[in-house]
């Protein structure tokens, strides 16, 4: 039979938490900035937004010119002054 000695003890989930506590509210203030510039965006009445849907979320993407918006036949291609009034 083997013998294993100074084997370090596993940690319960308590400890867990504990030791990584840092990390965990670290990661919950990122998660919150981050939700913060996510909501900020605003949307300009001038500009062109090529519009998809991804799992259920809209997800807007600002082009340069009405040009360019349309050359990519495949998306739905906003101004923004209809897109802010479907957002309200």
């Amino acid at each position: 039979m083997y013998r294993v000695y100074n084997l370090r003890p596993q940690p319960a989930p308590a400890n867990w938490a504990r030791d990584n506590k840092p990390l965990l509210v670290g990661l919950v203030f990122w998660s919150l900035f981050l939700a913060g510039i996510a909501g900020s965006q605003r949307v300009s009445s001038e500009d062109w937004y090529i519009v998809t849907s991804l799992e259920g979320a809209l997800v807007k993407m600002r082009m340069p010119s009405e040009k360019s918006c349309k050359a990519d036949v495949t998306q739905a291609c906003l101004p923004g002054y209809e897109l802010r009034a479907q957002q309200n």
